[in-house]
């Protein structure tokens, strides 16, 4: 279908930014037919305390933004100044939800729903002729040369592939996990130590980002993620940090100095400002230098997202954040639960 000048237009069409290179959501807009944005941990927008964290903290509130946008009109979603990903009606007004409490570790629980329409290009984008689209995170468009490519352009509607409604999410209790791995054939003893672990991990975490404590990749190596990979069972003999642009790498064997053994998990470490998004690219590069190597880890020292080769082709499998620990990730449909993913990346099976 072609979108004319009196279907979408400067008078009623905003632009949102589907995140940067460090996180990229739109096949979240799409998959559930929504468009959102944050940051959402202060509250649902025209809450009291909402409003008292942005008299207290300030810091722009871009919840009462959305909330302006109405039934009926337009979103670019855009990414960067340069692309448009798709083109949406809003259907219905602002809304909130803790379901996007934790996408690729932002909280961005303000959101509207859209009915969206993908340009038919070749890649699906639609490029501009020059940045004419704006870096803020959601503003009108009065650009006039976006639209002129719009009208040129002709697009087909992308239905929803699940309903929000449907969507649910359950908290996974340090319990009910330990208990699980126990069910799974672990030892009593081992998932009783990975419970104790990942309690002291939330709490060094929590401290951490509350504290806002500059904390090094380094540490985030030393203190959260080799902890944890050893309480996987990992034992210390199988774990090399920093071998051949390798942050970690854990072998079948114990290491020996000029081992050729191909790793069985390469895992990739980031900052906890750096989102997880952007390593997908950094997997692929290790997945092509070491063929032989099928699984593959992006963790931030609390959020871990694990990624398979299947047929040579690398596909995401699962993804949990042990600080906001849920039975599985749903926003993306991941196959594995947070449990099936953590037995895939530990040393028990």
């Amino acid at each position: 279908m072609k979108l004319t000048s009196e279907i979408i237009n400067q008078s009623n069409t905003w632009q949102i930014g589907t995140g940067d290179d460090t996180r990229m959501y739109h096949d979240i807009f799409l998959r559930l037919g929504v468009a959102f944005l944050g940051p959402g941990d202060p509250g649902k927008e025209g809450e009291q305390a909402t409003e008292e964290h942005y008299k207290e903290n300030g810091g722009n509130n871009w919840g009462a933004v959305l909330k302006q946008v109405k039934k009926g009109q337009w979103l670019i979603a855009r990414k960067g100044k340069g692309y448009i990903v798709a083109l949406g009606e809003v259907t219905e007004e602002y809304n909130y939800t803790n379901l996007f409490s934790d996408v690729e570790g932002w909280d961005l629980q303000h959101f509207v729903k859209v009915k969206w329409y993908k340009p038919k290009t070749t890649n699906n984008w639609l490029e501009m002729d020059s940045y004419c689209l704006s870096q803020s995170t959601l503003q009108g468009c009065n650009v006039q040369d976006v639209y002129n490519i719009i009208y040129q352009t002709e697009f087909e509607e992308y239905p929803a592939q699940v309903s929000i409604e449907t969507v649910t999410e359950k908290k996974l209790e340090i319990k009910n996990l330990i208990d699980s791995l126990v069910e799974h054939g672990i030892r009593v003893q081992d998932a009783d130590n990975v419970g104790i672990t990942i309690e002291r991990i939330i709490r060094l975490a929590r401290y951490y980002t509350s504290y806002h404590y500059n904390v090094s990749e380094a540490e985030i190596i030393a203190f959260l993620i080799a902890p944890t990979l050893i309480a996987f069972g990992w034992s210390e003999q199988k774990i090399k940090f920093q071998i051949s642009n390798i942050d970690i790498a854990l072998f079948k064997n114990a290491y020996e100095q000029d081992d050729e053994q191909t790793p069985l998990v390469i895992i990739e470490a980031k900052k906890f400002n750096n989102g997880l998004a952007f390593t997908d690219g950094q997997i692929k590069t290790y997945s092509t230098y070491y063929p032989n190597c099928k699984k593959f880890i992006a963790t931030n020292g609390f959020r871990y997202k694990y990624f398979e080769k299947e047929n040579d082709e690398l596909v995401c499998k699962g993804y949990f954040n042990l600080l906001n620990l849920k039975e599985r990730d749903v926003l993306r449909g991941l196959p594995k639960t947070s449990i099936e993913t953590m037995l895939s990346i530990s040393n028990f099976i």
